[in-house]
Order: C-alpha cells, then structure tokens, then sequence
C-alpha cells in the first residue's frame, strides 16, 4: 500500500487570507464526475469543497467555499483517503489581500 500526502496550498491571496483568518472550516470530498465514454482518466478524481461560516470576497463576489479537483494515483481506493486542516507556518513574501 502507498501513503500519498498532498498540500494545497492557494493561489489567491484573498483565499489565503480567508484561509488564515477562519478555524471552522468543513471539507467535502466525493468523486469527481463519471469521465466521458471510453476515457477513463478520471478513475482515480476527487472533487474537493473546503467551506466556512465566513465568507470572504473574491473579485467582487462574497465567496463561502471554494472547489477543486484532485487527481490521485491510479489504484487509490477513494473510500479510504481521508483529510485534515493542518495549518503550518512559512517564510514567504508579504501578499497584499
């Protein structure tokens, strides 16, 4: 068996800064959409929903979750992936949100 671990990391500062000002958020995985017919490379797809209470504003909107998709190696059994809000500290430039 693999240990596969992935970080997300965001690329917008206004959802980092949404990320590092909220404690209470609630993740939501389930797979992605069955792929087209005859292609199967979505096998191994989770869709991703990181959400809270606060929302943020993102390019004028009011925003309470964000979305994403993760492509897992090939064989992983989805029913047994499991995540966590870990918060770790970095040295990196100041972002302007």
């Amino acid at each position: 068996p693999w240990n596969v671990l992935r970080i997300l990391v965001p690329l917008s500062p206004e959802v980092a800064a949404w990320w590092n000002s909220t404690d209470d958020f609630t993740i939501r995985v389930f797979p992605c959409q069955p792929p087209s017919e005859g292609n199967d490379s979505h096998t191994e797809c989770m869709h991703l929903e990181v959400k809270a209470a606060k929302p943020f504003h993102y390019q004028g909107r009011s925003v309470q979750a964000i979305q994403t998709e993760i492509f897992l190696p090939r064989g992983t059994i989805l029913e047994d992936c499991r995540f966590a809000w870990v918060q770790i500290g970095a040295s990196l430039p100041e972002m302007n949100a």
